[in-house]
């Protein structure tokens, strides 16, 4: 008998150490997780948009300087232009969200209309889940979309060009 009881406790520690924790919300209903995961709790944005500087545009900035110190830009640049170009991934206009095909993208490139050197903002949209049990907070990247810098005639950057978007699965 006592055999049983720890074995009962045993498997019902294993079972729900294996089962995921849910949230709930106020009216202790599971809130419905958008995100595709095994994770379920609160959704705080299905969708948002922010912006990340990738490039710091002056050398004095070392607050800016430190916080990108561990990026790897050119790498991670070159790979979405490389997944666009191998068809792994597809690269949009963000006025109208018309596709941008790898020959077009390559063309932009050459003209010089796309410098991948003054590639210094993207743009994330992604979702956001919270699990109050766990204390875990998920994010999601459903999109990216690259800016490159603008300059005035003095050489001061006035702000950043849309280039396009790729969206992930």
């Amino acid at each position: 008998m006592k055999h049983i009881l720890f074995y009962l406790i045993g498997m019902m520690t294993i079972v729900s150490a294996c089962c995921p924790n849910t949230a709930k919300d106020e009216n202790n209903s599971l809130v419905v997780n958008k995100l595709p995961s095994t994770e379920t709790g609160y959704v705080f944005a299905d969708t948002i948009i922010y912006d990340v500087i990738i490039k710091n545009p002056n050398s004095d900035d070392t607050w800016t300087e430190l916080c990108l110190k561990n990026l790897k830009r050119e790498q991670f640049i070159d790979k979405l232009f490389e997944s666009v170009y191998t068809k792994k991934a597809t690269a949009y206009d963000l006025n109208n969200d018309e596709i941008i095909s790898p020959d077009d993208l390559r063309i932009m490139e050459k003209k010089k209309e796309i410098d991948r050197d003054r590639i210094g903002k993207i743009q994330f949209t992604e979702s956001w889940l919270y699990n109050d049990s766990l204390m875990i907070m998920t994010k999601k990247v459903l999109a990216a979309s690259l800016g490159m810098e603008v300059f005035d005639e003095k050489g001061d950057l006035i702000g950043y060009k849309h280039l396009f978007k790729v969206r992930f699965n």
